[in-house]
């Protein structure tokens, strides 16, 4: 078992430290993402920033690092295989992908997503939950806030930017 420590908080991992063969690295890994944050709700990680919180879950998680170039430009993150990629157009949002592959530990990154009334400039979150389009989050850097809430938006609503779903990869896959 391993145990991890952040921000003052021990965590005890249920999973072994290395899942055994025949085991779904990914689904252990998008686990561990997951209960990396929900741990950490009401509490700063990392400096507080939006993208602290998947760094940090990454890293407790066994997941290799988000890639150093963004794409599609420096500024967007990539935290791993690209899932789906939901675009605001005149005729409503576009996916690219299917809705139903998006995971929760998956990690979304939003660019100028406009979704009623929020707006996410560079945002970055952890999925807590996927039903019916409405989107549960866990973020943080929301509202002033400088640690871990939970969060909820409605894809059916992105009127501008984009939205994409990243799949953790495991560090030794």
């Amino acid at each position: 078992m391993k145990i991890v420590c952040m921000a003052g908080l021990a965590l005890t991992a249920i999973l072994p430290t290395t899942p055994a063969r025949g085991v779904d690295r990914t689904g252990v890994v998008r686990e561990r993402v997951l209960a990396f944050a929900k741990a950490n709700l009401g509490r700063k990680v990392g400096n507080g920033e939006c993208a602290g919180l998947a760094v940090h879950a990454l890293k407790a998680a066994g997941a290799k690092p988000r890639a150093a170039h963004g794409f599609p430009t420096p500024r967007d993150y990539v935290w791993g295989k690209l899932v789906l990629l939901v675009e605001a157009t005149p005729q409503g949002p576009r996916m690219t992908g299917a809705l139903n592959d998006v995971r929760p530990g998956d990690i979304a990154q939003f660019s100028n997503a406009r979704l009623a009334r929020a707006h996410f400039a560079h945002h970055t979150a952890v999925v807590a939950d996927l039903s019916a389009g409405h989107l549960g989050l866990l973020e943080q850097k929301v509202g002033g806030r400088r640690f871990v809430v939970e969060g909820a938006v409605r894809l059916d609503k992105l009127s501008a930017g984009w939205i994409r779903f990243y799949r953790p990869i495991p560090l030794h896959s």
